[in-house]
């Protein structure tokens, strides 16, 4: 039997101002639940603006490039996560400008995606129950949402998509040590080429930028935590020196690793 539980990546409570923005795009390893309280924002796809406004429910596909500002200002709560189930997955990821709910369909877990900024500060086992309860109803929800009028990939997709599991647990697995495309595609018996081009047209990405995108949430994760240096971070990511780590840095989240260690900034949402 399928799992429909997730791995709860990141969450809390945020306040989006003109500095919340992404000027170049962005590979998404992951999905979003947003919950807007005031204000505006605008979530950006290739070809698709979603506008982000309170009294509203958003659920924002991963595994795409994406874009985000805010014109003015925007409180929010929010949760980024990523399925255990390949089925559930692929649902979200399905609908390309992602969905919207009247917040009044959600009032029954106000309580609980208002206590994100508690739930990651204490990882509490029954907040961290209470919240897959309700990414499990969210699931429930969608999959019975008929299917886009025109899917974003063909009609193997999903088999394409269970196929690529293994190569996807290898690399969240083994991204610190940052493996080279051979070692990914021996982990699903593929030639190197063959493989590229399987993960390419399935995720809409190359394995090599799924891999930046984990290393360096990984490393804001780390700095914004404080007590560890950028060239322990910088080590842990098997980087050659501080000084490209920290070019690598700037130019996937446009702060450097030392604004974000000072200043103990929380991932953005």
């Amino acid at each position: 039997m399928d799992t429909y539980s997730s791995a709860l990546l990141g969450g809390g409570a945020f306040t989006c101002t003109p500095k919340w923005r992404a000027a170049d795009w962005q590979y998404a390893d992951c999905h979003r639940l947003y919950f807007p309280r005031r204000g505006r924002a605008e979530f950006l796809y290739r070809g698709r603006t979603v506008e982000l406004r309170a009294g509203y429910i958003y659920l924002l596909p991963g595994y795409r490039w994406i874009r985000y500002r805010c014109a003015r200002r925007m409180t929010l709560d929010w949760l980024h996560f990523r399925p255990d189930s390949m089925e559930m997955n692929f649902l979200v990821a399905r609908f390309a400008g992602g969905l919207r709910w009247p917040a009044a369909k959600w009032s029954f877990w106000k309580p609980v995606y208002r206590r994100m900024q508690e739930l990651f500060d204490t990882r509490s086992p029954r907040d961290v129950c209470r919240t897959q309860a309700m990414l499990a109803w969210a699931c429930a929800e969608w999959m019975a949402l008929p299917a886009p009028a025109a899917p974003p990939r063909g009609t193997g997709a999903l088999q394409a998509f269970a196929a690529l599991k293994p190569a996807l647990a290898f690399m969240d697995g083994h991204f610190l040590e940052n493996p080279s495309l051979e070692d990914v595609a021996e982990s699903v018996h593929l030639c190197p080429v063959y493989f590229h081009r399987c993960f390419k047209r399935t995720f809409s990405v190359t394995p090599h930028n799924y891999l930046v995108a984990r290393r360096m949430n990984y490393a804001w994760s780390a700095l914004a935590q404080g007590g560890v240096a950028v060239k322990e971070v910088a080590e842990k990511l098997r980087f050659g020196s501080p000084f490209y780590f920290s070019r690598a840095f700037k130019r996937h989240f446009g702060r450097t690793p030392i604004e974000v260690r000072m200043g103990r900034l929380p991932l953005p949402p």
